[in-house]
């Protein structure tokens, strides 16, 4: 073991170094392609400057007075090592654990892994197979453990339900915390294949690394935060993810496009620049983005799923305008529901499918509505229930 050699981090202070040691990185950062949660071994140290080999055998240099996300990367979360592999891995369940949980971190080894639990946190066996079993993922961790020769029966309980979804949500919302702005990612290359340059909404994300149940591994995946009433005021709800391929296109999958969430919640893609009280609303990002894009002034939102929508949180008091925008790919069954979702949320509703030659007719006949409306038409909650910041 050589000298030690002291580096200041951002989350931990001070800590001592020397090659050799597994760290991990703590911080995206595109100019050195690592993102949260990438592994990596210390090749030297000179001074401030540290080399690093990364996973995928690359080798970078930088200052650690430029970055200095690091830590020791000989334990982890589980949600930190998505995506990662190691030789040997080692897994002490906790109480947060669930299927999905548990499948993720019984795949990380390349050689073995152990599971271990402490008594403290399951009084029995019994008690830990229920805690590892629970949840309505579609992923079950108990898959690996049966095809291994461990072969008992699942048991659910109501609670554990409840518990799991909770797990669940929070693991959406660490990965909305780790997401990136699409600009130079293959989220961007999906964007503008579909004729979407330069998008910049704070709500429309990308992550290099999302679990995907189909095909029991990560996937880059273009990320959408939905919305609500909480509480204490807006709050996340849940997140669509539209998985990619490696060469930026929506993934040869069954359902690339997936919702996991509360239904009383909507993706806001623009609130109005001057005021304006309609609505347009997407069946899907894309067609929201569009027309984002193409009508600057006017409150842009998309579902957040196009199969339990009917308890999303808009409301239209006074028969406020309303066009639900459908793309060519949007079935009717989802366009005619919508239409009759937004009725009975007090809504004028129009709806339109939409092509390249329409998305300016939308902006001029929604403005003209607007105008046509009296002034006390015009002043009604929804800024209130809906004042989202984007």
């Amino acid at each position: 073991v050589g000298e030690a050699s002291p580096i200041q981090t951002a989350e931990f202070g001070l800590l001592e170094f020397v090659a050799g040691d597994k760290v991990m990185f703590l911080r995206n950062e595109n100019s050195l392609g690592v993102r949260n949660g990438m592994l990596g071994k210390i090749e030297r140290i000179d001074e401030s400057v540290v080399t690093i080999e990364l996973e995928r055998g690359e080798l970078i240099s930088f200052d650690t007075r430029d970055y200095n996300d690091l830590g020791y990367g000989y334990a982890s979360t589980v949600h930190k090592l998505q995506g990662g592999t190691v030789d040997q891995s080692y897994v002490l369940a906790g109480k947060h654990f669930d299927r999905f949980i548990t499948n993720v971190a019984l795949n990380r080894h390349r050689d073995n892994v152990e599971l271990h639990y402490g008594e403290d946190d399951f009084a029995s066996y019994d008690n830990l197979k229920r805690t590892l079993s629970r949840g309505d993922s579609k992923v079950l961790a108990v898959e690996f453990a049966q095809a291994r020769g461990m072969d008992y029966a699942i048991e659910i309980d109501e609670a554990a339900q409840v518990e799991s979804q909770k797990d669940f949500t929070r693991y959406y919302a660490e990965v909305l915390t780790e997401a990136v702005p699409v600009k130079n990612t293959l989220a961007d290359t999906y964007l503008v294949s579909q004729g979407l340059h330069d998008i910049q909404v704070s709500t429309v994300l990308y992550h290099p690394a999302v679990w995907e149940r189909e095909t029991q591994s990560f996937m880059p995946a273009l990320v959408a935060k939905a919305v609500g009433q909480g509480e204490a005021g807006i709050e996340t709800k849940g997140m669509q993810v539209t998985f990619l391929n490696e060469q930026g296109e929506k993934a040869a999958l069954e359902e690339p496009v997936r919702y996991s969430g509360s239904a009383d919640a909507i993706i806001m893609l623009q609130k109005p620049t001057k005021g304006d009280q309609c609505w347009i609303v997407a069946a899907d990002v894309e067609t929201g983005l569009a027309m984002s894009r193409a009508n600057p002034d006017l409150r842009v939102a998309c579902l957040a799923t196009q199969e339990r929508f009917d308890k999303n949180p808009l409301q239209g008091k006074n028969k406020n305008e309303l066009v639900f925008c459908a793309s060519h790919d949007t079935s009717l069954i989802v366009t005619e529901k919508a239409r009759s979702v937004f009725v009975k949320k007090g809504f004028n509703v129009t709806v339109s499918v939409i092509g390249q030659e329409k998305k300016i007719d939308i902006s001029i006949r929604m403005k003209q509505s607007t105008q046509d409306m009296k002034s006390s038409d015009i002043r009604h909650d929804v800024e209130k229930e809906m004042d989202i910041e984007i």
